[in-house]
């Protein structure tokens, strides 16, 4: 290992105009095109005319993989469709509040069993995200 004293790189946000809205934005890459808005709405029609191709190259599979799909998420959509349906109706109420965190934003529907539809636990965006993408146990971390 070598001794010696190292200098950090100065990281200095750069202000850059976006090629498409023209607004300017800060980003630590000085060779960034677009804001953020902007880059997000470029790869969402990037990833779907990507997919509309795979389609048109191979019929049979995408029919395959939504037949597959339709059979592997049946009870979820039985669910939710119940869900929706007392909710419309009154049955259940929504809450303001995320059961985890307690902040007031967008509230979802969680279902630990999808056989139980109206044992729901009602997160805000990002507690449910990491309730499935990153595991994390519904009350407390790790």
């Amino acid at each position: 290992m070598p001794t010696g004293i190292y200098k950090r790189k100065k990281i200095i946000q750069v202000c850059i105009v976006c090629i498409v809205c023209k607004e300017r934005f800060y980003c630590y890459n000085k060779t960034a095109k677009y804001c953020n808005k902007c880059f997000i709405e470029r790869y969402r029609k990037y990833f779907a005319k990507r997919k509309r191709d795979e389609r048109e190259r191979n019929p049979g599979l995408a029919r395959e993989k939504d037949r597959r799909n339709h059979i592997k998420y049946r009870h979820q959509r039985i669910c939710n469709s119940k869900v929706k349906t007392a909710l419309d109706s009154g049955k259940i109420v929504k809450p303001k509040r995320c059961q985890k965190c307690k902040k007031i934003d967008i509230i979802q529907g969680h279902h630990e069993d999808y056989t139980k539809p109206f044992d729901i636990i009602w997160l805000c965006k990002d507690c449910h995200y990491g309730v499935h993408h990153k595991r994390e146990k519904l009350y407390g971390k790790g």
